[in-house]
């Protein structure tokens, strides 16, 4: 994919603003919000290169695969109780916190919502499980796809090194929880 380099400044930028991620007095979840934030900025730089934008929400419709650390973050912070079904896949239905097309929970959305992108017609995005077609998207941000970018990769190692340590490393849909 061609796409311009971060500047060195910029990815020193970020280091800088994660340098809490090494302070063990500061609790998980504030470290959370910290790559978060970082992470929107990373989407700032990259937006003009996608199609996703607010509204199109073809992609909430597909497993939103999240860890038990991010979807203890979210039942914290929208004060929800978490459901804890077993893993389901190919659930043909949309995410439950999209209203109207928006999601509900953007300031509180997981990692693979932050960082899934893809070119060309966001329409190409629409799937339906029960009838399958394989389209070619132009994806970007994905855990198979090495998320992208060494900062995204960073962040969901930070992640996925809390999930293991404190969570078991439990992986569910986002349904699962909610």
């Amino acid at each position: 994919m061609d796409l311009p380099n971060f500047t060195q400044e910029f990815v020193s930028q970020i280091n800088n603003n994660l340098i809490l991620l090494q302070d063990r007095n500061i609790d998980v979840y504030k470290k959370l919000e910290a790559v978060y934030n970082e992470s929107d900025k990373v989407n700032a730089f990259l937006s003009p290169y996608f199609s996703c934008h607010a509204g199109c929400s073809f992609c909430c419709k597909y497993d939103v695969l999240i860890t038990a650390f991010e979807a203890n973050y979210i039942a914290r912070k929208i004060h929800y109780p978490i459901k804890n079904e077993k893993l389901s896949i190919k659930n043909n239905s949309f995410c439950p916190f999209l209203k109207d097309n928006i999601c509900s929970i953007y300031k509180y959305r997981p990692l693979i919502c932050r960082t899934y992108h893809v070119r060309g017609n966001p329409k190409e995005c629409e799937c339906d499980y029960n009838n399958a077609v394989s389209k070619r998207l132009e994806q970007y941000g994905t855990k198979i796809g090495g998320y992208g970018n060494k900062i995204y990769s960073e962040f969901a190692g930070f992640i996925d090194y809390v999930n293991i340590s404190i969570f078991k490393g439990e992986l569910k849909d986002i349904r699962n929880y909610f």
